[in-house]
């Protein structure tokens, strides 16, 4: 056999199939015996690592609906109700129990945790809602104050323009009323001739 046309990898499990293979069946029974009491001592730590994956799917979940909810119908207090309620509808909720549990311990545990891993993502889209308002507030608040800026700038504007014209008639009446006065003496003047 042509060792330089396999690859490490196959030449590592070919070297690994070998050791296996020339076992003795006291060393193949040492090997189970010793995978068995490992399986045992982490036993706990799978089940509940399983039990916390099982716990996350569902919120996952949870949260993914109420995101589309969000998207498709805005982002404010009744959606989140409407939204929550449904989880509520105790089909629903078995629904979701029997998705994410697969075996008994698993249903259990996540009927025991449901409500609670359900008021948690409803807390976090609650508090979205509260930020979303708090922007909005905000944004209007910019808005107003634009407004309010550019109703300052007008008035300004028009109580510059009243100045102007009212100097300018001021200035009107200073030059020409001499003139005027002028014309209507040297008229008067004129026909007393």
């Amino acid at each position: 056999m042509d060792t330089s046309l396999l690859s490490k990898k196959e030449l590592l499990l070919m070297e690994d199939f070998k050791k296996e293979n020339s076992k003795t069946p006291v060393e193949k029974m040492s090997d189970k015996l010793a995978e068995k009491e490992y399986r045992q001592k982490n036993k706990k730590v799978i089940e509940k690592d399983s039990l916390i994956a099982c716990k996350n799917n569902m919120q996952n979940s949870f949260d993914r609906v109420f995101e589309r909810a969000f998207n498709e119908n805005g982002a404010n207090e009744t959606v989140l109700q409407i939204t929550l309620l449904q989880f509520y509808k105790v089909e629903n909720r078995n629904a979701y129990i029997a998705e994410f549990g697969k075996t008994t311990v698993q249903h259990d545990y996540l009927n025991e945790i449901y409500d609670k891993t359900l008021k948690t993502v409803y807390n976090k889209w609650k508090k979205h809602i509260e930020y979303c308002k708090f922007q909005e507030n905000i944004k209007q608040q910019e808005e107003l104050k634009k407004q309010l800026e550019q109703k300052l700038q007008n008035e300004k504007f028009e109580r510059n323009i009243m100045i102007f014209f009212t100097v300018l008639k001021w200035i009107c009446i200073v030059i020409f009323a001499p003139i005027v006065l002028l014309f209507i003496f040297i008229s008067m003047c004129a026909k007393g001739k």
